[in-house]
């Protein structure tokens, strides 16, 4: 894979946040830059103890997302 990711965005499913979150990552010159992993809850959702399965699922990602992207 050529292209080079800088970072793995988390985010949440709720449509209110996604143009925030496109407009933020634009605007720190993120485009294309970074792996994306929408939950619901975001942060709620991988750190709360009653998601463990979310948080298994969350850290999973990371993993992959740091071998294949090197981020």
């Amino acid at each position: 894979m050529n292209k080079k990711y800088k970072a793995m965005v988390l985010s949440c499913i709720d449509p209110r946040f996604q143009s925030k979150v496109f407009n933020h990552l634009k605007k720190k010159k993120l485009t294309g830059k970074y792996s994306s992993f929408t939950i619901a809850g975001a942060a709620v959702g991988v750190t709360l103890t009653g998601f463990k399965k979310w948080q298994k699922t969350f850290v999973e990602n990371l993993s992959i997302s740091i071998r294949l992207h090197k981020i």
